[in-house]
């Protein structure tokens, strides 16, 4: 359990034992993580009939034993096949599917506390989609396809044919557990099954008036939606019919039709999309609304009446989230309704309210499943990636927050809005809660602006250097705004135009905006992302250019021209009224550079103008892109072959990462075209993945990353039922020291301090001496150390980084700083200049510590190569060189750090004895043992091509040898027996 809950719980205790306590429970939230597994996914929750949830993550079954989640042996499962899904839950018994080994076979585990025991197998329909099953009130078993619908009775499974659809997970029949009988109603074929207490099946028609409707769809529409079903007061099927929208209701033992009316019927805004049927018998009906940001949840009771539960407006219960995740929603003892919801968390309705439960209480997105329990505990997943789960106690007020999130704050943004950056560290939004209104938000200073238009028709958008934002809204008008006023315009083209008459020259436009650049000649160009043409403004007038492929970017060259990039890589510009392609377009060359758009051709001088601003890419033969951290490199491999080994100077460009943000600071981030996924972050000629475990961030595409002067970092998800933005306040992070000497020895060690902890617990520190990465050391007692390479004056700088940003305040010093070195000893009296005629050697040369207890290494090279370590034995061998003179340098070095500054010099003249050589290692080929036989091998195989003619040479002696054995051994033989024939006489 985390340090926080138990905090909350000692909090609760003092509170009781003074008095003080309320009446109603506390919240109580605990996690329990799950082992670690290499394919984290979450897939399933259950609970069975004692009580005991079971999670279904990482193809692996897991039980609760009261303290832990323990994985169930795989041996159970004997088919080897995935395992698909949970069904079932407390009251009824709890249930797992798998597929077995046999074509359509599907099995059944009954799970009960830690048992997990085979009940029977069923008919499995389709191997890639979850099941059609369900778990009676009186624990029967049903099974559904396209074409059937059957019961067990325990010993064998009874069936009849019908319609219910090639989907069975997503169109569910609509259900009516009445005890002894159990119906199923089919839109499909409009039929109502029965299931009486004998397990006999029988079907009939459905009313006349719903076939009409039916059929009424089918001949209107080539692609009907499904319809959206539900049980109503536990015995009547409500349908809602969009196209338009209609709902219809009827009793499912009678089939008698009940009028339902009301401010729902007729409302063509009212298009129903989820329902959820409660214990009373009334049924939530979820909506979109139209004409603001969100949803609207009407109840409708079983006496035909409709409410709207105004507080549901907030939450993220969206499109079909309850019908296709059935498990999804809930409703407690008590009467309050859980739901998970598929961006973040759950949100509890209780007595008119909504209390959410997000990832400031540690739970994280995409949460499809939650589970109650017979006390009111529910459990739940805390994320999608299988990690762990989590139990909640709903308690009185709101939830209490997990401190590690402290630091953090969550924006939601109205449809189609995003977070515009403007002058001196503004920030505008338009935010989901504040509708008709704009956002102004400067540090801690926040302002709203009234709107004369609906902020959550958001279509494109733009913001100008003068600190305007420009922005049209669905269905066509566009609005011009400042500080002062709000200007309408007829098209986002009249605001541009109008925006460069009083002085406007940069623009910075959304996704959805290809570009609008005002060129060195003062045409403004417009462009609309994957439209197939570009605008130009010029004297007051616009022209369209067409293009027969769609149109992406706009770039502006160096000397001020526009480039036109269209879908297939192609580059065109401007030249006196008509378009020209540019020979070199993007999608034949192999220099490219990554900038903030996408990837485009390399520009060396548009690259020296700003070098921050663009990543260097190199692509190979094979289609892949290579990322280059500094302009010899990339130009050196420019000119190699495209089929060329890459060099340590690159790495792999990571697939459809194409959009570069520059960070304030140092370095930047990778983002994917479409903002999937998390990005990487380049600093200090390195890539590495922005890891958001642990944060807000965590499973979200981020589709835009913002540093503002104040140092705090933005993050835009844009791909969820609203856009969210998430701000850290990094500027509220200090670094403090004790005192800082003025000179020092070759290392620096200090003792730091960051406030506040609760931003400080996650940040990575980072240093630069004179303006150089290094390496942040510790010390044995914790302190950061700083090392430097010679005597004399430093610049230091130590910081704070999270999540690829950095902190803007830092830690700033100067230092004289006194270094000595360990030294490098040649034996006295030994040559400086050696033959050498073996392949080892073993050369005169120790090194001498600086001080006595500090390690010190001896390191050598080939004049001109990388230092390599002598080994304790200090042999070097030479075997992979060709016999010539070499000039090889030898070195004292500590901590792989500090080094002799005057390296012993040695002149070899290496000239091996080859055929020598071999003849000694004849023997130790030949060794018992194996060991010694690898190592004579692998010193041959050193040798490379410089040996074979000697080998060459060998063999042939060794096979002339071979030839004369057989001689030799007859010649004894013969020998041998006259010396026996002399013995007899």
């Amino acid at each position: 359990m985390s340090t926080w809950i138990r905090q909350l719980a000692i909090l609760g205790l003092l509170l009781l034992a003074t008095g003080a306590a309320q009446a109603e429970p506390d919240w109580q939230l605990e996690k329990f993580p799950l082992p670690e597994s290499s394919a984290a996914r979450f897939q399933d929750l259950v609970i069975d009939e004692t009580g005991s949830p079971w999670v279904l993550a990482n193809n692996r079954v897991y039980y609760f034993d009261g303290e832990k989640f323990v994985a169930l042996e795989d041996s159970q499962f004997k088919s080897g096949q995935y395992l698909t899904c949970f069904f079932g839950g407390q009251e009824e018994g709890a249930f797992l599917t798998q597929p077995g080994a046999a074509e359509n076979e599907g099995k059944i585990f009954r799970l009960r506390a830690d048992k997990c025991q085979p009940l029977t197998t069923f008919y499995y329909e389709s191997r890639t989609s979850k099941p059609g099953l369900y778990v009676s009130n009186n624990r029967r078993l049903f099974n559904w396809g396209q074409a059937y619908l059957a019961v067990y009775d325990g010993n064998e499974w009874k069936r009849i044919e019908g319609q219910f659809g090639s989907r069975s997970q997503f169109a569910r029949p609509v259900i009516c557990d009445l005890g002894t009988d159990v119906y199923f109603y089919s839109t499909y074929d409009n039929r109502i099954y029965r299931c009486d207490g004998s397990n006999q099946l029988s079907v009939v028609d459905g009313p006349d008036a719903v076939a009409e409707q039916l059929e009424r769809r089918k001949r209107e529409y080539t692609y009907p939606a499904p319809v959206v079903t539900s049980t109503w007061n536990k015995d009547r099927v409500l349908l809602a019919f969009d196209q338009p929208p209609k709902l219809m209701a009827f009793d499912i033992r009678t089939k008698e039709m009940i009028d339902v009316t009301g401010p729902l019927q007729g409302d063509k805004r009212m298009l129903i999309t989820d329902t959820f049927a409660k214990r009373d018998g009334s049924v939530w009906l979820l909506s979109p609304t139209f004409t603001s940001a969100g949803n609207t949840v009407h109840e409708l009771a079983v006496d035909g009446t409709v409410t709207e539960l105004t507080a549901l407006r907030s939450t993220d219960w969206s499109n079909s989230i309850h019908r296709q995740n059935p498990g999804s929603m809930f409703e407690t003892s008590d009467g309050d309704v859980v739901i998970a919801v598929q961006e973040y968390g759950i949100s509890v309705y209780r007595d008119g309210q909504v209390v959410a439960l997000d990832w400031r209480q540690g739970l994280g997105n995409g949460i499809s499943a939650a589970r109650p329990t017979r006390n009111d505990r529910q459990w739940l997943p805390y994320d999608r990636s299988g990690k762990g789960v989590m139990r909640i106690a709903v308690g009185a007020g709101e939830p209490p927050v997990d401190p590690q999130t402290f630091g953090w704050n969550e924006y939601k943004l109205a449809h189609g809005g995003q977070i515009w950056p403007l002058l001196d560290g503004e920030i505008v939004m338009f935010e989901a809660d504040r509708p008709g209104e704009l956002t102004r938000r400067t540090g801690d200073e926040v302002s709203y602006q009234k709107m004369p238009f609906e902020t959550n028709r958001i279509f494109h958008s733009i913001v100008d250097d003068r600190g305007h934002l420009i922005v049209t809204v669905y269905p066509g008008k566009t609005y011009e705004i400042s500080k002062q006023k709000v200007t309408e315009f007829e098209r986002m083209e009249d605001a541009l135009a109008a925006a460069v008459k009083d002085g406007a020259q940069r623009f910075r436009g959304s996704r959805g905006i290809g570009g609008a650049i005002l060129a060195k000649d003062k045409r403004l160009w417009y462009l609309v992302h994957n439209a197939n043409g570009v605008n130009m403004l010029r004297d007051g007038e616009w022209s369209t250019f067409r293009f027969r492929d769609d149109v992406y970017y706009l770039f502006e060259s160096v000397d001020g021209e526009v480039i036109i990039r269209t879908q297939g890589g192609k580059l065109y510009r401007y030249d006196t009224g008509q378009m020209k392609e540019i020979a070199a377009g993007d999608v034949r060359r192999r220099d490219l550079m990554v900038g903030p758009r996408t990837t485009q051709a390399f520009d060396k001088e548009l690259y020296a103008q700003d070098p921050d601003k663009y990543l260097l890419a190199m692509r190979d033969n094979m289609g892949s892109l290579r990322l280059y951290f500094d302009l010899a490199s990339f130009e050196q491999a420019n000119q190699m072959p495209a089929a060329s080994p890459p060099g340590d100077d690159s790495v792999e460009l990571p697939r459809y990462f194409d959009r570069y943000l520059g960070s304030r600071l140092s370095g930047g981030w990778l983002l994917m075209s479409q903002g999937a996924g998390a990005p990487y972050r380049v600093a200090d000629k390195r890539l590495e993945r922005v890891d958001f475990s642990e944060t807000p961030l965590s499973g979200l595409w981020i589709s835009d990353i913002y540093e503002s002067p104040a140092g705090d970092i933005w993050f835009l998800s844009q791909y969820n039922q609203y856009p969210r933005a998430f701000q850290l306040k990094l500027s509220e992070l200090t670094l403090r020291s004790d005192p800082i000497p003025q000179a020092c020895g070759r290392e620096l060690a200090l003792t730091l301090d960051m406030q506040p902890e609760r931003i400080a617990a996650n940040v990575e520190l980072f240093a630069r001496v004179n303006d150089r990465p290094q390496a942040i050391e510790r010390t044995p007692d914790g302190k950061v150390a700083l090392r430097f390479p010679r005597s004399g004056e430093y610049r230091c700088r130590i910081g704070a980084s999270r999540l690829g940003a950095t902190a803007p305040k830092s830690l700033e010093f100067t230092v004289d700083a006194s270094v000595d070195f360990p030294e490098t000893v040649w034996e006295e009296g030994a040559a400086k200049a050696v033959t050498l005629t073996t392949v080892d050697w073993r050369p005169p040369v120790s090194a001498v510590p600086t001080k006595g207890e500090r390690d010190v290494q001896l390191t050598w090279r080939i004049a001109g190569e990388s230092w390599r370590k002598l080994e304790a034995a200090p042999v070097i061998s030479l075997g992979d060189r060709a016999p010539g003179n070499y000039e090889i340098e030898f070195r004292a070095s500590e901590a792989d750090f500090w080094h002799d500054p005057s390296p012993v010099v040695v002149q070899v003249k290496y000239d091996p004895d080859f055929a020598e050589i071999i003849r000694e290692m004849l023997p130790r080929l030949n060794d018992r043992d194996p060991e010694v036989r690898q190592a004579a091998t692998a010193e041959l195989q050193a040798m490379g091509p410089h040996v074979l003619p000697f080998l060459d040479r060998q063999i042939k002696e060794t096979e002339e040898a071979i030839q004369a054995l057989t001689k030799l051994k007859n010649l004894k033989a013969q020998i041998e027996y006259l010396e026996r024939q002399k013995g007899r006489k």
